[in-house]
């Protein structure tokens, strides 16, 4: 393959941030970004797209793969949550952006295309878990070498899992979830803040969360036999996070995420990239 057929835009639509770059194997350029325009439906989610795209100046043969939240099935992306991205349910992602580009689209679930960026950057392990926490909770498995996707789109990921009460985990673990616990505090991000420096009684508040969620990557490990753990998102790569999930999983190899923000451009990328190395082959 050549360093032309290497090359890829990538978009990847997330609740909160749409960004797109081109992406060259781990080489990423011409990045931008915006926030992306959720609560305005799809049509001006999709238009804010192609407006970013078009500063990136690509040539007109190169591919585009799109990561999205949401379940993927033949290129159409249905929102888990709909108070998330309303509106979104079935919509043409791929059909709509290949006509308005005239270019090939691939189009993947975010956390799966950050899940494969996330397994090339830790040495391609055969059994991989990654879990992106931050306003949500994302995750996508590698099983001997092949990124898992169930028929339909139904590994809808382990932040649909249950917790108490049947609550998902989503509900109980992520930063939307820890709003509440917040409180007086007044953001996530001030009561992790306050629990990495020694308060007890932040410490306390994000504790019982996050052994939920260690519970439920001790059962993914029963079930699979991981060889490691990737975590990502805001809250993911914090401190105290590490530190309550390492003490509750000594047996199982967690580290942090490498990539940051790019992961679900690199993996959508490498999505694509392979995708058209079968094809050819």
């Amino acid at each position: 393959m050549t360093a032309a057929e290497g090359t890829c835009l990538a978009v990847d639509i997330g609740g909160t941030t749409t960004r797109v770059a081109v992406v060259q194997g781990s080489a990423v350029t011409h990045r931008h970004e915006a926030a992306t325009p959720a609560s305005q439906g799809p049509q001006a989610v999709l238009d804010q797209v192609l407006s970013l795209l078009n500063q990136c100046h690509a040539p007109p043969y190169v591919p585009l793969a799109v990561a999205c939240t949401g379940r993927v099935h033949q290129g159409c992306v249905t929102a888990i949550n709909q108070a998330t991205m309303p509106g979104w349910t079935a919509v043409p992602v791929e059909g709509l952006l290949s006509r308005a580009t005239g270019r090939p689209v691939t189009v993947l679930n975010d956390a799966k295309a950050a899940t494969l960026a996330e397994w090339q950057a830790s040495g391609k392990p055969d059994h991989f878990m990654f879990l992106t926490i931050s306003t949500g909770i994302g995750s996508g498995l590698v099983l001997r070498g092949r990124l898992v996707q169930a028929p339909e789109g139904l590994d809808i990921g382990l932040g649909f899992a249950r917790g108490p009460e049947g609550q998902a985990l989503e509900v109980t673990s992520s930063g939307r979830g820890l709003e509440q616990a917040a409180g007086p505090l007044g953001s996530v991000r001030a009561l992790f803040d306050a629990a990495e420096q020694g308060d007890v009684h932040a410490q306390t508040l994000l504790t019982a969360p996050f052994q939920i969620l260690a519970d439920r990557i001790h059962d993914a490990h029963c079930l699979l036999g991981l060889n490691l753990v990737s975590l990502g998102g805001s809250l993911g790569l914090r401190d105290w996070t590490h530190f309550v999930l390492n003490a509750a999983l000594p047996d199982l190899r967690l580290t942090r995420a490498a990539h940051g923000a790019d992961a679900g451009l690199l993996g959508v990328a490498l999505h694509a990239r392979t995708i058209r190395q079968e094809m050819t082959a």
